[in-house]
Parts: C-alpha cells; sequence; structure tokens
C-alpha cells in the first residue's frame, strides 16, 4: 500500500473499473485475473482462521505474458516445471518441519494431528513433482495412488511390513487442474485406513483399484481392518478428513463419495468421464 501503513480493509476481487479476464475457486480460495490500463494481473485470496479470528492472505502477481502469449511455449513450459517444481521443494520444507515436531511429540492426539497434516501436504508436493516433469499437462492417478499409499505406510508406527498395498487397473490421467483434489480425497481415504483399520500392531492389506464405467470412473479404496463403527453413516461423520473428502468430491470434482464397512472399510469415489483426460492399461 503506497503509504506502507497498515491495510485495516482489503476489497474483494479485482479492483474496480478492472476486466476480470478469468476467475476460478477451489478448496484452498479464489483467483481472479484482471486487466488494469492494459496490465494483466492474478489475485489469489485464501481465507485464514487465526484463533478464530477471520484473516485472509493475498498474492497479487503480474501475467501480462500469460495472456499476451510474449513467451514462446517452450520457455513458458520450462518456467511451469520450474515454478511446480520450486512448490514441490516449498512443501517438502513444510512437510519435515512437521515430522520433525511430531517426533517431539509423545504418543496422542497432537502427534496423530500433525501425522495428518503431513500427509495432506505431501499429497499436494507429490502432484507438483508429477507436474514439474517434462511440461505435464495431467497427472496419472494410478500412479500418483501408488505413491500416497507408499508414503503413508512408509510413516505408519509400528512394525515395518504388516501392511501390504496393491493398486490396480487402468491408469487415469486427469487434468492439472483437478489433480490436486483428486490427491487429497485420496490420501484422505489411504490415511484413514492406515490409521484406523489396523490398530496396535494388526497387520493386513489395503488394495487401490481403478475401474471404468460407462459413465466414468470409479476408484475403490478397500481395507480388510477392523470396519466401521456401527450405525455409521457418511452423512452425519464429524471426521475432518471424511469431510473433506466428501465436499472435494461433491462440490469440486462433480462426482459421489461411498463409504461401507464390509470385510473392513470400502470407500469408493465415483468420477464422471468429463473428468478424466484419457485411460490407458498400465502395469
Amino acid at each position: 500500500v503506497g503509504s506502507g501503513g497498515p491495510l485495516t480493509r482489503l476489497p474483494e476481487g479485482p479492483p474496480a473499473g478492472a476486466t476480470v479476464l478469468a476467475r476460478s475457486e477451489d478448496v484452498g480460495g479464489h483467483t481472479w485475473d484482471f486487466d488494469v490500463a492494459g496490465v494483466v494481473y492474478r489475485r489469489r485470496d485464501v481465507p485464514l482462521d487465526r484463533a478464530g479470528e477471520p484473516r485472509l492472505l493475498t498474492t497479487l502477481l503480474e501475467v501480462s505474458h500469460l495472456h499476451k502469449g510474449q513467451w514462446p511455449v517452450s520457455t513458458r513450459s520450462a518456467a511451469f516445471q520450474e515454478i511446480h517444481h520450486r512448490v514441490k521443494n516449498n512443501l517438502q520444507t513444510i512437510s519435515s518441519l512437521l515430522r520433525m515436531q511430531a517426533r517431539r511429540e509423545v504418543a496422542g492426539p497432537a502427534r496423530e494431528s500433525l501425522r495428518t497434516a503431513i500427509g495432506r501436504v505431501q499429497s499436494v508436493a507429490f502432484v507438483h513433482e508429477a507436474l514439474s516433469l517434462d511440461g505435464a499437462e495431467e497427472v496419472d492417478l494410478k500412479a500418483l495412488a501408488s505413491t500416497l499409499a507408499e508414503a503413508a505406510l512408509h510413516d505408519m508406527p509400528g512394525p515395518p511390513g504388516r501392511i501390504s498395498s496393491a493398486v490396480i487397473g487402468p491408469r487415469l490421467m486427469i487434468p492439472a487442474t483437478r489433480a490436486t483434489q483428486a490427491a487429497l480425497v485420496l490420501n484422505e481415504a489411504i490415511q484413514n485406513a492406515v490409521t484406523h483399520a489396523f490398530p496396535g500392531e494388526r497387520g493386513g492389506s489395503l488394495t487401490i483399484r481403478f475401474e471404468a464405467e460407462p459413465d466414468g470412473i470409479r476408484i475403490v479404496i478397500q481395507d480388510d481392518g477392523v470396519g466401521l463403527p456401527a450405525g455409521f453413516l457418511l452423512a452425519r461423520s464429524k471426521t475432518l478428513g471424511l469431510q473433506i473428502a466428501r465436499t472435494i468430491v461433491e462440490s469440486d470434482l462433480g462426482g459421489r463419495l461411498e463409504v461401507a464397512g464390509e470385510a473392513g472399510t470400502r470407500v469408493t469415489m465415483r468420477l464422471p468421464a468429463t473428468l478424466a483426460g484419457r485411460e490407458s492399461e498400465g502395469p
């Protein structure tokens, strides 16, 4: 702000008189691209809550070159790869700091909350890692699921190897614009299985299955653990992870989320065909 003084009131969205070129919304916040006197800016608003007091984190970038095509395609691709690489590194740094804090906590709710946060940060980092390779505009969701499962099993307490995992079915390529949301849902389902399905030193298996359907794709995350509590209903669940997963699937991805407790726990995510970039037979 010109004077350098504190900003007490920040208008929402682009300033008056600006021409809005693009607008998007996701679980993290709102983004606008707008033109002011021939210069294009990108504003990103991320709502925060600190000690019960609402806050707003706002970033503003000058992005005229993205709209006017001033960069060659090869240069633009290299720049995007570098951005994704740096974001991934920053997220991994945050994950490492959270892991260090978790090691200092005694076993209990605090450590469990930190482990959950680590999983969520890692899931987003894995997406940016995939997008940093070869200028990718799509993410292999099957490969991402395998990476998430390996990370979750690596970080779980107890003797190593007591839970096996398998990812089967055709590859599913998903647009980069939806990859983060899909990764967060997969992470919640996988973390839920690792955290709750196998208490103590109980062993078992976790299977993630991708299946093509006439109207889209079905992803099933199945464990053979202790199952769900009697009378469980997803619509009434107070678990933050399941609430996050359901909101993302239904509101952002236009799909449907189902949770059932047969021979363990089965989480089914149904996504519309319009979301899938392409499918192919994979290993």
